[in-house]
């Protein structure tokens, strides 16, 4: 005999009602501390010592610490990478059975190039900091010609704040509710219970508009940090990236002199040149995006309104259209910078093994 099947206790709707309501408070607590953190924020947001400087100037710190290291070892390498040129030259005089005379040319040619090339060794943190410097100042000068403010990784942080900032303290700023007028009492029961429900009804209403205002102007707030998180990330990449490339500039240098890895400095070469260019772009591109910061501000402001019951109500059409021009912005910002920089040097071809070869 089969015995019954046995109903899922859990299954049923008053069984799943306190995992329901359980949820609720989960929610409305995780809402209320956040509503907490927030107005921990200062009501007037003040440029910071933020943490992204000190990043950019442990890396220079280091740049130049890595710089006196680089130098003894590039130094060392470019002589022995010269003498493995001598003697694959040598080998090649012997095949071809080259005539004295023509040889002696070969090496006097091969000892200017070789005093070239550790001029560029000694010397390469100096004109590839002046190189990548150059083509910043170019986007700096064209940035200011358009009108556009100074752009540091700070300023794209303080944007940020600026925005999330206003759109806390408008959120705070909701007037009173206002007690709607009593209606001449009536002692008819039907009466009662008809305006109990319709009160019960109204206020679950604006509980409801409440929290969906706050949900949605918190997950603006968030949208906007993240996307002017991602400009200052790639700033700050592109930044470090500099550092990197000129504190380690004479040892990458020192490969230029040997024909067989002289292929190296020329990508060194390629990837400097491409920071410069970045940093141009990001010049231009963010120093002007961040004018419409001001403008985006008063849009997601105005797209706010509230209720008879001091419910936030959002205009979607317009505060996702701002949405969408900050996420649009923020890529660009990320895009355009490398793939121009990638399109400009892609087809350089900077041919430093050909001074080697005859």
């Amino acid at each position: 005999m089969i015995p019954p099947r046995r109903r899922d206790v859990g299954t049923r709707p008053e069984d799943r009602a306190p995992t329901l309501s359980r949820y609720r408070i989960l929610a409305a607590a995780a809402l209320a501390i956040l509503a907490v953190i927030i107005s921990s924020l200062p009501a007037t947001a003040q440029a910071p010592q933020v943490e992204v400087t000190g990043i950019l100037d442990t890396f220079e710190t280091a740049s130049q610490a890595w710089l006196g290291a680089a130098q003894g070892v590039g130094r060392a390498l470019f002589s022995v990478l010269w003498l493995l040129e001598l003697v694959v030259s040598g080998y090649s005089w012997a095949i071809d059975k080259d005539g004295v005379d023509a040889i002696l040319r070969e090496l006097a040619v091969k000892v200017v190039v070789a005093g070239f090339m550790f001029w560029m060794v000694s010397n390469s943190h100096p004109w590839l900091r002046n190189l990548v410097n150059g083509l910043e100042a170019v986007g700096a000068t064209l940035r200011a010609g358009a009108g556009a403010p100074v752009m540091e990784p700070v300023d794209i942080q303080y944007a940020a704040i600026r925005i999330n900032t206003t759109i806390w303290e408008a959120m705070q700023d909701v007037p009173p509710e206002e007690e709607a007028p009593g209606a001449a009492g009536s002692l008819n029961p039907m009466t009662v219970a008809t305006n109990a429900v319709h009160s019960l009804v109204e206020a679950a209403r604006g509980t409801v508009t409440k929290i969906m205002g706050l949900l949605v102007m918190f997950a603006t707030m968030i949208v906007v940090f993240v996307s002017y998180l991602v400009i200052t990330a790639q700033l700050v990449i592109t930044r470090i990236q500099m550092y990197v490339i000129l504190g380690a500039a004479p040892f990458f240098m020192a490969f230029g002199a040997c024909r067989i890895t002289a292929g190296m400095m020329d990508s060194y070469l390629k990837w400097t040149l491409q920071t410069g260019v970045k940093l141009a772009l990001f010049q231009m591109m963010v120093g002007v995006g961040l004018q419409l910061t001001p403008q985006w501000e008063a849009a997601i402001v105005a797209s706010m309104t509230r209720g008879p019951t001091g419910a936030i109500i959002v205009a979607l059409p317009l505060l996702l259209q701002v949405l969408a021009g900050v996420v649009i912005f923020a890529y660009l910002c990320w895009k355009i910078p490398s793939a121009f920089a990638g399109v400009v040097t892609g087809d350089l071809q900077i041919g430093s093994a050909k001074l080697w070869s005859r």
